[in-house]
């Protein structure tokens, strides 16, 4: 019995764990350098002096497709910590099913 309560306290630990709804962002920013139409411009000239950084957040969507949204240089703290909170969300979902399961395992039954 006491091992259950220790269980279920860790699952209660693990759902208190996750971030609020209102941070979740899904997607991937990505940083961006770019050369410029202009074929004298100095960004011609090497990686290094390409225009940037511009940021984007990658959204996967059904069938593969992707869709870039271009995110202003303000706003890249907040996407990234939705972004990490998005990859909190899903391992501390994971965390709890596998506790939902080990509890699951210790009732009469089942197998």
């Amino acid at each position: 019995m006491k091992q259950l309560t220790a269980t279920l306290q860790a699952r209660d630990a693990a759902i208190r764990d996750l971030p609020p709804w209102e941070q979740i962002i899904r997607g991937t920013l990505i940083q961006y350098h770019r050369t410029c139409g202009n074929r004298g411009c100095r960004c011609y000239q090497g990686p290094r002096y390409r225009h940037g950084p511009y940021w984007y957040l990658a959204v996967r969507w059904a069938r593969g497709r992707q869709k870039l949204y271009a995110v202003p240089k303000p706003l890249v703290p907040e996407v990234r910590r939705g972004v990490a909170a998005y990859k909190k969300l899903w391992g501390g979902a994971y965390r709890i099913a596998e506790i939902n399961l080990n509890i699951l395992k210790r009732r009469e039954g089942v197998a």
